[in-house]
């Protein structure tokens, strides 16, 4: 059987017969389909066009290997590398192949290509994954404990009603017990909150408006040796009603929820001194940025919070939604914030990017999904 013959029982597959300097001899329509350019360009350009700047002086060192080590020679083999597609975005392979020689003695090889994915979007799933599972088995722990703490709040305030006015040692002891249950009682909500099922009093509204509204609510919270910087909420304030450009399925109350969590965590981070700065916009979210965060491309409204406190590490990072995860000393967090806060953004399409720097800050983005990308979501899931 001829090296043509052989290509064409895998045809279907990505697949490329390559010359000795690296250029196509022949390539299948799911080759050109993978990375978007035209069969010309890849002729003219060869598997060049394919890499990265830095990576292709290593990369052509290692494919001659193939056509010049004995060892390597008409011996079935694998790598995985990084193929640059014509849009700009990157594509993971394991690519095999074997080298052959025709029968004028010219050397060629054949390699398959497989897509490994995108690394970004596997961590987003498993994060998702990781989330459900911890919240199932949180939701039935919470309800077990709620039960646990009602009757004990109802009874220890019955006692409290009941102890004598001069009885100051023992009231003051009872209020730190009712302290105590009060603050598990918030512990269990937050739990709640995050491993809820049913989705939130959501309701067509303007997100920069309702974000407006809950940063009133916010301003008590900072103290006055960190600097508060807004922009992009008034330059659409002048519109009302559904005139409004950035409607969105959101909640008000959660909202409030949402900035309460972040601006209390940077200002921790920033131990009260520094600049936060809560920026908003709309934005376009291309395919390959929506496949990155894990939701629909369209029109999304996003809001950027800003400080300038110690920042995170990469390994916090990976952690940051993790429930029951905090950087803060015991007993000053519960870990539950940021878990609330991704899974209500989710709930509502959007997604969360966090970006940190240790030494200068972090800055967290919330995506909003506009009413039409939400109307062209329900649009491609319907049946056809």
């Amino acid at each position: 059987m001829s090296l043509l013959d052989s290509f064409m029982n895998v045809y279907s597959l990505p697949c490329c017969i390559l010359r000795e300097d690296l250029s196509l001899e022949f390539c299948s329509d799911s080759f050109i389909q993978l990375f978007g350019y035209s069969r010309e360009e890849l002729y003219e350009g060869g598997l060049d066009i394919l890499l990265h700047d830095e990576t292709r002086p290593a990369f052509k060192e290692f494919s001659q290997t193939f056509f010049t080590n004995p060892e390597h020679f008409e011996k079935e083999t694998a790598k995985l590398w990084t193929a640059r597609c014509k849009d700009g975005s990157a594509l993971t392979l394991k690519s095999r192949g074997r080298s052959y020689r025709d029968k004028d003695g010219k050397l060629y090889r054949f390699t398959i290509l497989e897509e490994m994915g995108d690394p970004v979007l596997d961590q987003g799933v498993r994060q998702k994954q990781k989330l459900e599972t911890l919240g199932r088995m949180a939701s039935g722990v919470a309800h077990e404990i709620n039960n646990l703490l009602q009757p004990a709040l109802i009874f220890s305030e019955f006692i409290y009603s009941r102890i004598p006015e001069e009885d100051d040692d023992s009231k003051e002891a009872l209020n730190t017990v009712l302290e105590s249950l009060e603050k598990a009682r918030d512990i269990v909500q937050d739990i709640l909150v995050f491993t809820r099922n049913e989705k939130s009093q959501t309701e067509w509204l303007s997100v920069s408006k309702t974000i407006d509204h809950s940063i009133t609510f916010l301003k008590g919270l900072i103290p006055s040796s960190v600097e508060l910087k807004i922009s992009g909420l008034d330059e659409i304030e002048n519109i009302e009603g559904e005139s409004r450009t950035d409607i969105a399925l959101i909640d008000k109350n959660a909202m409030t929820q949402i900035l309460t969590n972040v601006v209390n965590n940077a200002v921790h981070a920033m131990e009260g001194r520094g600049s936060l700065t809560i920026d908003y916009a709309k934005t376009s979210v291309s395919k390959k940025q929506a496949g990155s965060l894990d939701i629909q491309p369209g029109d999304y409204a996003i809001m950027k919070i800003t400080d300038t406190g110690c920042g995170m590490s990469e390994d916090t990072l990976k952690h940051i939604f993790d429930p029951f995860f905090t950087t803060k000393e015991v007993g000053e967090g519960t870990g539950l914030g940021m878990s609330v806060v991704y899974g209500i953004i989710t709930s509502w399409g959007g997604a969360v990017d966090v970006s940190s720097e240790i030494g200068k800050g972090t800055t967290f983005s919330f995506y909003f999904p506009l009413r039409a990308a939400k109307q062209q979501a329900q649009k491609e899931a319907l049946p056809a």
